[in-house]
């Protein structure tokens, strides 16, 4: 599943006068960002468009660690390519941190939102209506 965990910049740059069919990935992929559910899981995230009257649509994606994913001419590329592109980099710094032995951070790892009802290590399940 697409997700903006591990990115700190996505940077598009695109012309919006020209044919629908070539920046259609670059704008699903923009608007993929934005949609709540996808900026909830990194919020940090620097999301910047630019338009671009002249050339191709651009993609800039720079991830936490400094690795960066730079597509010059992103014409006609569909969302599914793109997001497999970020998925395939973060897989591979989790790799790369894996096999040093290394801590890295990842916000796949959420915080827990009741961390109130913790009882010797245990949690207790908050349920709607009962009893006290």
């Amino acid at each position: 599943m697409f997700n903006l965990r591990m990115i700190k910049k996505v940077e598009l740059d695109y012309p919006p006068h020209e044919d629908k069919d070539m920046i259609k990935g670059v704008k699903s992929f923009y608007d993929r960002c934005w949609a709540p559910k996808i900026k909830n899981t990194n919020p940090q995230c620097q999301l910047k468009l630019k338009v671009n009257d002249v050339g191709p649509p651009k993609i800039k994606i720079d991830f936490e660690d400094g690795r960066k994913i730079h597509i010059e001419d992103a014409s006609y590329l569909p969302f599914s390519l793109l997001s497999e592109m970020v998925l395939m980099k973060r897989q591979r710094i989790i790799r790369y941190y894996d096999i040093l032995d290394m801590e890295y951070y990842d916000t796949d790892e959420e915080e827990d939102p009741y961390p109130e009802l913790e009882d010797d290590g245990k949690k207790k399940k908050k349920k709607a209506g009962g009893k006290k």
